[in-house]
């Protein structure tokens, strides 16, 4: 497909006003210099979402959820870039490329109708496979969910599925490039990769057929699951599987759940639960949190009861954390995936997940929990607890969650809080999503940075940025810094829509809150305040450390971090002279 030009964009945006746009999908008010209204992506009582007519930019500062026009009309109407630029191109009269109106990717459509020649094949063998059905049949699928899910089935035979393409003279490179035939070691013929196996359909968000994924029914087969390959239209580590299929109650519903494969969706829409989706036979990653947070914020992650599942769990946690994500947590028992509630009475089913779901502990609850259950007596075994859920606390999406934990942290060990707020990394000045309140010293240097890159040493933000508490706002001042090596200046409304979609959301929360009257020389005033607190901040601790090693009777650590400190204050004396100088 060809790329619409960047400046093709930027001009689309440039030429919206994001005020009369928003207010076609949301009544806004005016508040000061910009807009307000209750937020439209979540439910809330009091109006935090605000939109800018001067910066042309929107964020919430409830959910965090922000970006530019473009980025709006995905949210709104969850459709995706192509979509949703051409109805911002319509709305403006500017015209896209021709080819992206007439002829937006035809071998991407013609991918798409091989999938959908072969899931057409597939079902059809399903409907006279005794042996598949039986297999459905044992994990009290019905016929509805299988055609609902278009569960198919891949015949145990190596030639197949490769005549039948023949028979509709399917170019064989287009079949190989979907990862659905491959190439016989003699090199002359192919013959099929999905054999003697259970088939679901993989769909995009619209419907699309983009791959396969195929349940073994031998036991001696290689692998219990395959799936399709990479392919130009097949990313597993970013598509849901059962998004599709689940999508409009997942937005009704507000809540997503997040199973481990296949049958497990399969068995909890079947149960009434028809907002369960599940990764594509690898880990819960960062990009498919991402696409999920368009829909909601509100995840509960289902995992088996056993040693597997526990850290299956962890390790999906750790990754909702880094996506700004406070899962739940749903644990099964020991041994029980959600497949097997299906052998259950429906109603009793239907009532035992339910009770799971809405008992479902947060993950810092869930992590409490799992922690102090084995912590015992052991001095050594509290410490290790102590540690882990520090560290844990420290990388929660909210600022509000980590003191409320770092508090409940200090009174199970009984400790002041401020014995442990340096291990426990909250610090109120330095939170991504504190407020619409000033800026702080990082977010200052960031906006400076984007607005006066000229009068930053070697044009770089790198040097200040490492330092940064926030490491958000690092990756953010790395985008900044690389966008700007491409553009002569960094306009928040369409550069947002150039950083990575991690980022966009804490731009439109930094630009939302910067004061347009900084200026130039404005730059030395901030660098030199950054310095000055991070200077602060090392005495304070280099202080606390001496204390603590001369009431250990450590006078040799002491003297050595006394004179660490010392030198430290000659540093601080010196530029205040320099200062006094100029």
């Amino acid at each position: 497909m060809k790329r619409i030009p960047q400046q093709t964009i930027d001009q689309i945006i440039e030429t919206i006003d994001i005020v009369d746009l928003v207010q076609e999908y949301v009544p806004l008010t005016k508040a000061g210099a910009n807009f307000k209204a209750c937020c439209p992506f979540h439910q809330e009582k009091t109006p935090s979402f605000n939109v800018s007519s001067e910066k042309q930019i929107y964020h919430c500062f409830g959910c965090g959820v922000g970006g530019n026009a473009l980025k709006f009309v995905m949210e709104m109407e969850k459709s995706d870039f192509l979509t949703a630029i051409r109805k911002l191109a319509d709305r403006t009269g500017i015209d896209l490329p021709k080819s992206e109106q007439e002829k937006p990717d035809s071998e991407r459509q013609m991918l798409y109708r091989v999938n959908a020649y072969v899931q057409w094949f597939f079902r059809q063998t399903l409907l006279k496979s005794n042996v598949a059905k039986k297999y459905l049949q044992g994990r009290n699928i019905h016929d509805n969910t299988a055609e609902l899910f278009g569960i198919g089935y891949a015949p145990d035979s190596f030639d197949d599925l490769v005549r039948f393409l023949e028979s509709k003279s399917v170019p064989t490179a287009l079949t190989e490039k979907l990862g659905l035939v491959r190439r016989r070691q003699s090199g002359s013929g192919f013959y099929a990769f999905f054999r003697n196996r259970i088939t679901f359909p993989i769909r995009d968000a619209k419907g699309n057929i983009i791959g396969f994924g195929g349940r073994a029914l031998a036991k001696d087969q290689q692998a219990k699951y395959i799936n399709s390959p990479e392919s130009p239209i097949y990313h597993k580590g970013k598509e849901i599987y059962g998004l599709f299929e689940n999508k409009k109650s997942i937005i009704a519903t507000g809540r997503v759940i997040i199973t481990e494969g296949y049958v497990d969706t399969i068995a909890c829409h079947q149960l009434g639960f028809e907002q369960a989706v599940a990764p594509l036979g690898t880990s819960l990653t960062k990009d498919q949190l991402s696409r999920l947070k368009r829909y909601t914020k509100r995840c509960y992650l289902l995992f088996d009861g056993d040693n597997a599942g526990k850290s299956a769990a962890q390790r999906a946690i750790q990754i909702a954390f880094d996506a700004g994500i406070h899962p739940h947590i749903i644990t099964l028992g020991d041994g029980q995936d959600p497949g097997d509630f299906l052998g259950k009475e429906p109603k009793e089913a239907q009532k035992a997940l339910q009770n799971l779901i809405e008992t479902a502990p947060t993950a810092m609850d869930w992590l409490f929990n799992q922690a102090l259950d084995q912590i015992g007596s052991d001095p050594a075994g509290r410490a290790k607890a102590l540690g882990q859920l520090s560290d844990w606390t420290a990388k929660l999406p909210d600022k509000m969650e980590r003191i409320t934990y770092r508090n409940r942290l200090a009174d199970f060990f009984n400790l002041d809080p401020r014995q442990i707020q340096k291990t426990v990394e909250v610090t109120d000045n330095y939170d991504t999503f504190s407020s619409g309140s000033a800026l702080n010293k990082e977010e200052q240097l960031v906006v400076l940075f984007a607005r006066y890159p000229d009068q930053f040493k070697n044009k770089s933000l790198k040097d200040f940025a490492q330092g940064f508490k926030n490491k958000a706002l690092l990756r953010l001042s790395e985008e900044i810094e690389k966008d700007l090596k491409n553009h002569e200046t960094f306009d928040a409304a369409t550069a947002i829509g150039r950083l990575s979609e991690d980022t966009q959301a804490l731009a439109s929360h930094v630009f939302m809150r910067a004061n347009n009257d900084l200026k130039a020389e404005d730059v030395t005033f901030w660098i030199k305040k950054y310095e000055d607190h991070n200077q602060a901040k090392k005495l304070q601790t280099l202080t606390a450390e001496i204390a603590q090693a001369e009431s250990k009777k450590d006078y040799e650590k002491a003297g050595f971090l006394l004179k660490q400190k010392q030198e430290l204050l000659k540093e601080i004396a010196l530029a205040n002279e320099e200062k006094n100088d100029l």
